[in-house]
């Protein structure tokens, strides 16, 4: 009622419907919820009926029969240049002056040259008014279809360009280790960074890492999301600019953050993705939790970090549990290159003692107790893991401990790790392996 209203009101008054309509819509409540609730209910009759009538309207009344000469299908083809150089080119100049790439700003020039419907709409007030004569109004709309289709083949010509290029840039360092980021709370972001440089000690970590930061809302306005995206990767960048780390951002804002981090590890084919939490992270249910789909779709390695007050892993606690997690003590070894300690303890059936279960492991690390160590114990004390900066677990182990609130009292740090050759069996057997409640990581 308040939309045909307002559209009554304006239209008497001598200004068209439309901004009758407009209105209506900006004195709307901005609740997500009942904007929701009011797409729900006009968005089928709007789609369905009224569209495709506007466009059958528009349709019958340009008649591309008038233009039957040559000077104006040339004046046509000058209408068009002049759009598109005016949008897109105006656009693309303006985004790249602002410091954007050139992918980005291309592809802004080319969303911003779409005309689509409202191009129609003001071209058909414009006919209505005695404005625009029939010969115009038919090349206008000529040009409102044409810049409108070749929008899609654009974005991806551009895509296909700069996709190669980037290709190409990645191609020489296909054998390095690159780290996905995903935090919540600002200060986990630069912790987990601290983290991953220790991983990526002798390596190229100028490129190989990345940060993801999102909003759990998709209903945020412009400025709201540049706001958040200043504040949450603020201290990260700050850590970064500290360790000299060229680090690589991105900020969303969206509903499913589940789904998008698990997205986007596999299509930046990360090795490995690092999610944080500064509290218990697991409760006792087995089922649902927002982390059981990056577990189930992610195809790289995964862990879980439980932060208490981690600065530099100099003693590692590693924890076995069966003879199955030689990915954990393979990528244990990663920190070794910083001069770390790790010590070995068996909690489960593992036979550490046997030197075939370690014959993957360099001689030069297992001969030297500073760097690698057996524990002589077969029961872990208590308060014996606030000895060591991190306690490194795998998945399997977490999900089998019974004590684990007992465990977590501990002040060590706690990285919980997944290997990536579970992460990508199918959705079948993954209902097997029990995958675990993760509603306490509600900031990962």
């Amino acid at each position: 009622l308040i939309l045909l209203t307002s559209s009554y009101l304006s239209e008497i008054i001598g200004i068209h419907a439309l901004f009758g309509a407009f209105l209506a819509g900006v004195i709307m409540p901005h609740n997500f919820n009942f904007k929701r609730l009011l797409s729900e209910k006009i968005e089928d009759v709007s789609l369905v009926v009224l569209l495709p009538l506007f466009f059958v309207l528009t349709g019958l009344r340009t008649e591309v029969g008038l233009l039957n000469s040559g000077s104006m299908w040339i004046i046509c083809f000058l209408i068009i240049v002049v759009a598109i150089t005016g949008k897109f080119g105006g656009s693309a100049i303006a985004a790249k002056v602002v410091g954007l790439s050139w992918k980005d700003s291309l592809s802004i020039g080319t969303l911003m040259n779409t005309r689509g419907l409202m191009e129609l709409v003001v071209l058909n007030i414009g006919y209505d008014l005695g404005i625009l004569k029939p010969e115009v109004f038919a090349m206008m709309v000529l040009m409102a279809l044409i810049t409108t289709l070749m929008t899609g083949p654009s974005l991806n010509l551009i895509n296909k360009i700069y996709g190669k290029k980037r290709l190409k840039k990645h191609t020489s360092s296909s054998d390095s280790f690159k780290i996905l980021i995903s935090f919540g709370p600002p200060k986990m972001g630069s912790t987990l960074l601290k983290l991953a440089s220790q991983i990526l000690f002798k390596e190229n970590v100028a490129s190989h890492i990345s940060a993801l930061h999102m909003t759990p809302h998709s209903e945020v306005t412009q400025q709201e999301a540049l706001m958040y995206e200043k504040e949450g990767f603020k201290p990260i960048r700050d850590t970064a600019g500290h360790l000299g780390i060229k680090l690589h951002t991105r900020y969303k804002a969206t509903d499913e953050i589940s789904k998008e981090i698990a997205q986007e590890a596999k299509k930046g084919n990360f090795d490995l993705l690092l999610l944080g939490s500064a509290k218990p992270l697991f409760s006792e249910s087995m089922i649902g939790g927002k982390v059981k789909e990056i577990f189930e779709e992610s195809t790289c390695n995964i862990g879980v970090l439980i932060e208490k007050g981690f600065t530099y892993a100099k003693n590692i606690l590693l924890i076995l549990s069966n003879e199955n997690e030689k990915e954990l003590v393979e990528f244990s070894l990663k920190f070794i290159n910083t001069g770390a300690k790790i010590t070995v303890l068996d909690q489960g059936d593992v036979r550490i003692k046997d030197p075939a279960f370690f014959d993957f492991i360099p001689q030069k690390y297992l001969l030297n107790k500073d760097l690698f160590e057996i524990a002589e114990l077969r029961e872990m004390p208590e308060g014996f893991s606030s000895n060591f900066d991190l306690v490194m677990v795998s998945l399997d182990f977490w999900k089998q401990k019974e004590n684990k609130k007992e465990f977590e009292k501990e002040n060590s740090s706690i990285l919980i790790f997944k290997p990536a050759i579970i992460a990508k069996t199918t959705a079948s057997s993954m209902s097997a392996l029990d995958p675990l409640d993760t509603q306490d990581l509600k900031e990962s």
